[in-house]
């Protein structure tokens, strides 16, 4: 991980009344951005389970899940279903850790964190698109070192569209450089920018 900063050179000298913690932010709603529309930060993950717990994801510092990319049980491949559904479904509902057959699906109890439906012991793999919090001081080294530029472009799309910075075409033309970087590194489709394992601590419901 780098701090955010490092890429507050490429672009501060074009907005020289904006403040760094404006800066900041504008990097990390680009970041965001990225990320999103790319999934282009990927972690996977592969450990044992009793399903008796809900799996809370120990993900890199200052992210959060975009979403769920797969989830497989012992090989098979899992549905995500609505937590509503899942709480109809016996061996869930109890928490006890009962299953009533294998595992066929997963939904989410809470933010960064999973459940098996229903509810089995075997080996469980995930792969998951990450983002930075809204929050965020620091960015994955990968997308500092191969995405500078395009964060950049990204920051300046945002500063320029606030009220305080209006400057409509300025704002144009940096989304639009923002927009091709994206569509012209990505256009292949993301083959996984995949680093440390993500650490999953199971925590009893």
């Amino acid at each position: 991980m780098r701090d955010i900063d490092a890429v507050l050179p490429l672009f501060s000298t074009q907005v020289p009344g904006v403040s760094e913690p404006e800066l900041r932010r504008a990097v990390v709603r680009a970041a965001i951005a990225l990320c999103e529309r790319t999934d282009c930060w990927r972690e996977t993950d592969v450990f044992e389970t009793d399903g008796r717990r809900m799996e809370r994801l120990a993900i890199p510092p200052q992210a959060t899940i975009h979403r769920f990319l797969g989830a497989w049980f012992d090989g098979r491949r899992l549905t995500p279903i609505p937590y509503e559904r899942a709480m109809e479904i016996d061996g869930f509902r109890d928490g006890d850790g009962r299953s009533d057959g294998r595992p066929w699906a997963f939904t989410q109890p809470e933010p960064n964190a999973l459940r098996l439906v229903p509810a089995g012991t075997g080996r469980l793999m995930l792969s998951v698109a990450l983002k930075p919090g809204p929050d965020a001081e620091i960015l994955p080294l990968w997308m500092i070192e191969d995405h500078a530029h395009t964060l950049a472009d990204g920051a300046l799309s945002v500063i320029f569209a606030t009220p305080q910075h209006s400057d409509p075409e300025r704002a144009r033309y940096h989304r639009a450089a923002f927009d091709r970087a994206l569509a012209e590194r990505f256009a292949c489709g993301v083959q996984g920018q995949q680093g440390a394992r993500i650490r999953v601590a199971g925590s009893f419901l």
